[in-house]
């Protein structure tokens, strides 16, 4: 929910300030840090700026050793600050520290490896060492794009500041809301409509669907075009709608609350309403039918997402990172991240499998990350890019899961948008994207026989599927799903005829093998083996009437799974192709 209220919160002279720095820096696009960066008091802000101010003179002055001390109590105040690590990067080059220098550069590169020079004459001395050298390839490939999705939709309207998307399993529909028009708008075989027939007094942020009911949060702030009289502005409230009739059932604020800016909301594990605000840093809960507050922490500065795994609620800090509320031991603590993972800058953030998806907005380039933690969900034990400097990425926001892939919000318009108006010269259309997610993390088991790497060989077809054939004709679904505690998968096939079959399919600790058995509902029987190689899923019958059953399963790197079966009538010489099926994950 990046940078709406910053404007009108960033000390003037900090700000002035930092705009004199000698950079070239996008600093439209980070207002929103930068403010919370220098969100406190005013004597607090004025310690900061004497400092810079006089790192800046003893710079001018050639004054090195002074110009260090300086940046080092500025970077103090504001630690996570890629524009200070910058500075005092450069301070402790002049001061002939090399090694302290590349690796404040290396800092910076990880947060923003676009607007900053590593080439200034400054760090002339830096540039024989190796740690330079390599500083300068992990820029290089901190720059290249990852890119693994594809578009969902493009939605026509050049002027919808959009924010977040939801799906309407009644309609078949996607849900956009949006921050300038303040409504919420239905997509559908390219046809875009309000959802609700008049606009809200504030702008949409956050959706979560439940069943028939639509939670959604709105918030009063200048990008929905309300001035600094409007007396909507800073104030937020969740909103209770129901899907099939589009009629707002309920809206709830906070008692006694004067100023709030609701952005992410969310189901908790046992399906309590969740509410992140980044005005006051904290996270609320409907109980009761009111919005009570249930965690709260001074560490906060910009609270944003919010997820949680089980009995751990995650919050993303838009300036420090992540932090980790423990909800049986009522304990929270910053998460320790890894030397060259920056977690500033988390807009969206999402629980999958045992980790968690990031969208990351506040660095650059923008990036979306799968972060894997220890068991005590301490520190962050690996990270992965799943998608960095996609061209479409106009600074991506918030999004939903749905079964393995994350589809998100690419082009919003943050920065276009000047008090509710989105000033859009180049034409650009806000695009969805689909991003098909890792299944490499084991699912969650509870029985610790069934949970080796063996046992979960064949959870790439969990889900709910649409399957097509080879001309694209949908010929049926598949419902695939744990037993027996994650000891068994249940395969349950409906074609679009009467064809109908289930099947029964686990590992073998015993043989080291998979087995299937199917039966139809024509009498219609199989019974395979085999095993996972190759990277795919293959097994076979014994030899029945001179006939080998064969059938393989292949992960697709789009997440889609490829089934092919195959008849064998010469003892396994040559194979006929008898089913051929492309299974795409459904949406419902």
């Amino acid at each position: 929910m990046g940078r709406m209220t910053i404007k009108k919160y960033i000390h003037e002279s900090t700000f002035e300030l930092l705009k004199n720095l000698n950079k070239t820096f996008d600093y439209r696009h980070y207002t929103f840090a930068l403010y919370f960066c220098f969100y406190t008091t005013v004597s607090q802000a004025q310690s900061y700026q004497t400092y810079f101010q006089d790192a800046s003179k003893s710079y001018q002055e050639a004054q090195y050793e002074d110009m260090l001390v300086s940046v080092k109590k500025a970077q103090m105040l504001r630690p996570h600050h890629q524009t200070l690590n910058y500075y005092l990067a450069m301070a402790y080059v002049l001061n002939d520290s090399i090694d302290s220098a590349n690796y404040w550069l290396r800092k910076v590169v990880s947060t923003d490896a676009q607007n900053y020079d590593l080439a200034r004459d400054d760090f002339q001395p830096l540039k024989s060492t190796k740690a330079y050298q390599d500083l300068m390839a992990y820029q290089t490939e901190m720059m290249k794009p990852v890119i693994n999705s594809d578009t969902a939709f493009v939605i026509p309207d050049e002027e919808l500041h959009i924010e977040d998307v939801a799906f309407n399993p009644y309609d078949k529909s996607y849900l956009l809301s949006s921050i300038n028009k303040r409504n919420i708008y239905s997509f559908k075989e390219g046809e875009l409509k309000p959802l609700f027939e008049k606009s809200f007094p504030v702008a949409i942020t956050g959706m979560v669907v439940q069943d028939a009911i639509l939670w959604f949060t709105g918030a009063g702030f200048s990008q929905a075009g309300l001035d600094e009289n409007d007396p909507n502005l800073e104030t937020s409230k969740l909103y209770k709608s129901d899907l099939k009739t589009g009629i707002v059932l309920d809206s709830f604020s906070v008692e006694d609350s004067k100023t709030n800016v609701f952005g992410d909301v969310i189901l908790s594990g046992s399906g309590t309403v969740l509410v992140s605000d980044s005005k006051t840093n904290k996270v609320y809960r409907l109980e009761g039918g009111k919005l009570k507050e249930w965690i709260s922490s001074d560490e906060i500065l910009s609270l944003q997402g919010i997820a949680q795994i089980d009995e751990k609620l995650f919050l993303a800090d838009y300036v420090q990172g992540l932090f980790v509320y423990d909800i049986e031991q009522n304990s929270f603590h910053k998460i320790e991240s890894l030397p060259d993972l920056a977690l500033k800058g988390i807009d969206g953030l999402y629980a999958y499998r045992n980790g968690l998806i990031s969208i990351q907005n506040g660095v650059s380039p923008h990036r979306i990350s799968y972060l894997e933690f220890d068991d005590e969900y301490t520190k962050i034990k690996s990270f992965k890019y799943l998608e960095k400097n996609h061209p479409a990425m106009g600074e991506p926001t918030l999004g939903y899961l749905q079964n393995d892939s994350l589809v998100y919000i690419a082009t919003s318009f943050w920065g276009l948008n000047e008090n509710g108006k989105v000033i859009n010269e180049k034409g650009i259309k806000p695009v969805i994207l689909r991003l098909p997610l890792p299944n490499s993390s084991k699912p969650k088991v509870e029985n610790q026989y069934c949970n080796s790497e063996n046992h979960r060989a064949f959870d790439f077809w969990l889900g709910n599927w649409e399957v097509y054939n080879k001309k694209g004709d949908h010929i049926g679904t598949n419902n695939i799903h744990l037993i027996q505690n994650g000891c068994g998968i249940q395969e349950n096939w409906t074609s679009n005829g009467r064809g109908a079959g289930t099947s029964y399919n686990f590992y073998d600790v015993k043989t080291e093998k998979w087995y299937q058995s199917w039966i139809s509902n024509s009498g219609n029987a199989l019974l395979l083996k085999g095993g996972f190689t190759d990277g795919q899923m293959q097994m076979q019958s014994e030899i029945v009437n001179g006939k080998i059953d064969r059938i393989k399963w292949i992960h697709q790197e789009d997440g889609s799974v490829h089934q092919i079966w195959e008849i064998s009538t010469d003892d396994g010489k040559t194979w006929k192709e008898a089913f051929w099926g492309k299974y795409v994950r459904s949406e419902e």
